[in-house]
């Protein structure tokens, strides 16, 4: 029953993931068409500092509801009324900030905006313990209904008030219906499995705070880590370029934030179940670096080859300065989706504190690297990211993957030229057809994806083959129709 509720899960999530990548690209697509690169900037400010004190909102709580199986009623009221303390607490903060933080970038509206969208941290507080408990009765398929339902008409709000001329505040309105619908759904659907009392300890709360600690401050961590450029290039080149640079970075790790949680989700508790198996746990991670690669470079391949006839495709001709970030940023992903199984190596070995000290590493690079490609504008800080990050890939292996994983350095590199062979076979078409004088964006983007579904299957019979086969036995269910598959 558990082994079924998890893959019912499994297959909801990915559902839910899929169709969010796919609605939030669509959002952006057509608001670009009506909003300016400095209404998509001041937007991505806002939401990095709500984004921030979001992670305040959790504490780790909510994971420490999860693993914790037995939980009092009087622990839930404590921390249920401590969240909504924290939350309204926050909300309050961030009201007095909003003021200092508009005149910090310069920007007289963001003041509004930041409060509009501080809102939100009325209804979070209700919404998180129903979320965690819902989690733990692996109740997925109806989480992932409740993000569809609030996403899709989130992203219709958004499309009118933009087509009606509201601006950046076609993104604010959209986000508020987002997290308040959201917030309800789980409300409505949490509530039976616990019914706050008016009850209040901080003694209940201790060991739920104790136990998110560490997750806490590394998702602090983390998130500065990803998100530090949108801080600094606010400040150091205006909103506008900011915008500009968001959309490429948004649209480079789209692919990698949709392929990369399908494997992670599912290797996970199996490397936990084996963790003290180092060979079994070394084929299953290698299996997943070979995966990964295998699926996100050809994708990134084609991105960075045909970035600039995407983005005007896609996006319109005032967008044409994110075409060469794109192409960087694409290289800069497609590296960093090899380091992200990395993640699943340490929690499978408990290794929490490891990968706590590794954010703060990475935290303390990103920042330094950032300002110094600053100096180059927005191509500077584009390559700052992409050399870093193929530094970080060779550190990781050494400090990480390799003394938890026993994979040597022929081991993972050499899994490696596999996926990278097959890219580079594509990479050889794809310039061929970038190079044909005459070709409109749309002719050269449609003709670089015919050549990489043509190409695909057989650069990876030829130079990937475990993967190929792999892939082959997955769409055994298709045999009788893609006969030409099968060796």
């Amino acid at each position: 029953m558990l082994k079924e509720k998890a893959i019912l899960g499994i297959k909801w999530t990915t559902l839910s993931s899929a169709i969010g990548a796919l609605v939030q690209l669509l959002q952006v697509v057509i608001l670009s068409r009506f909003l300016s690169p400095a209404d998509f900037g001041v937007m991505a400010i806002a939401i990095f500092f709500i984004g921030f004190s979001q992670l305040f909102l959790d504490m780790g709580i909510p994971t420490a509801i999860i693993y914790n199986q037995q939980v009092s009623k009087q622990q839930l009221d404590s921390l249920f009324w401590l969240n909504i303390i924290v939350g309204w607490s926050l909300f309050v903060v961030i009201l007095l900030m909003a003021p200092s933080i508009a005149a910090f970038y310069h920007e007289a509206q963001l003041k509004n905006i930041i409060i509009l969208i501080a809102s939100a941290f009325i209804i979070l507080p209700f919404e998180q313990q129903f979320y965690a408990l819902m989690k733990k009765e692996l109740l997925f398929n109806q989480i992932a209904k409740r993000d569809i339902t609030a996403k899709l008409i989130s992203f219709v709000v958004a499309i009118v008030l933009a087509w009606k001329g509201a601006g950046v505040y076609a993104l604010v309105i959209s986000y508020l219906v987002s997290v308040f619908l959201g917030a309800i759904l789980v409300i409505i659907s949490g509530i039976k499995f616990h019914k706050p009392g008016m009850h209040f300890r901080f003694s209940d709360t201790k060991p739920f705070l104790s136990f998110g600690l560490y997750q806490s401050g590394e998702n602090m961590l983390n998130y500065f880590y990803n998100q530090v450029d949108t801080l600094l290039i606010g400040k150091l080149l205006g909103v506008e370029m900011l915008g500009i640079y968001n959309v490429a970075k948004n649209l480079s790790m789209r692919p990698t934030q949709v392929i990369n949680p399908i494997v992670t989700q599912v290797t996970f508790p199996v490397m936990a179940k084996l963790q003290h198996d180092d060979n079994m746990l070394k084929s299953i991670y290698l299996k997943s670096v070979n995966y990964l690669s295998s699926v996100n470079f050809p994708i990134y391949t084609y991105m960075g080859v045909f970035a600039a006839p995407l983005i005007a495709l896609v996006f319109g001709n005032r967008w044409h300065d994110a075409g060469p970030l794109l192409q960087i940023l694409s290289a800069y992903a497609m590296v960093r989706s090899i380091i992200n199984p990395i993640g699943t190596l340490l929690f499978s070995k408990g290794k929490m504190r490891l990968s706590f000290f590794w954010n703060c590493f990475m935290f303390l690079c990103v920042p330094v690297a950032v300002i110094i490609g600053s100096m180059y504008g927005l191509l500077g800080i584009a390559y700052a990211h992409l050399i870093l990050i193929t530094v970080l890939l060779f550190i990781s292996w050494r400090v990480l993957a390799y003394p938890l994983s026993k994979a040597t350095f022929s081991e993972f590199f050499g899994l490696l030229l596999k996926p990278f062979k097959v890219a580079c076979c594509l990479l050889l078409a794809f310039l061929l057809i970038n190079h044909i004088p005459g070709l409109s964006p749309l002719t050269q983007t449609i003709s670089g994806a015919f050549v990489l579904i043509l190409l695909i299957i057989p650069a990876n019979k030829y130079f990937n083959r475990a993967f190929y086969l792999e892939a082959v036995n997955l769409l055994h269910p298709l045999r009788r129709f893609l006969p030409k598959l099968y060796p």
